[in-house]
């Protein structure tokens, strides 16, 4: 019989274990025996658990009735709102300067007439387009150029 599969034997020798192995002998002090038993490490109240449960459950419904009801936002939320006024301000301050720019022009009313002559709003918005009318800065803004093309659009009636 090898070594590795020789019997192996414990025996206990006042406060430590000495662990036999074919006639050699070593020894570890101090070490306890596994048991079996599972005990806790603190012992809580038994009303603990029941209160923190409370409290998640209460979170829960904070959360719920904040999101649904309060009013409450996420961040990405709050962006996109706040993406939407800045929008709607856009469209609400440059339109009448798009239709200014418009009316200054040397040739406006034969440019109104082709305009009205457009049946496609498509068409119209090209139209604004491609006359700069609605360019502010590099680009123009494309709910501005359709916004400017129906002001425009209801300039002659």
């Amino acid at each position: 019989m090898s070594d590795e599969t020789a019997p192996r034997s414990w025996r206990l020798a006042g406060n430590s274990f000495a662990f036999v192995r074919k006639g050699r002998r070593w020894t570890s002090p101090n070490v306890m025996l596994h048991t079996h038993r599972k005990t806790n490490a603190v012992a809580a109240p038994t009303q603990l658990k029941p209160a923190l449960w409370g409290a998640v459950g209460g979170a829960l419904a904070l959360a719920i009735i904040g999101f649904t009801w309060g009013g409450w936002i996420t961040g990405g939320k709050a962006d996109l709102l706040a993406r939407q006024k800045v929008q709607a301000a856009l469209v609400e301050v440059l339109t009448p300067m798009c239709v200014d720019k418009f009316n200054k022009a040397t040739d406006a009313q034969t440019r109104l007439v082709e305009l009205k002559k457009l049946t496609s709003s498509w068409d119209r918005e090209r139209f604004v387009r491609d006359n700069d009318w609605a360019r502010f800065g590099k680009d123009s803004n494309s709910q501005v150029v359709d916004a400017c093309a129906s002001e425009l659009y209801k300039l002659g009636s």
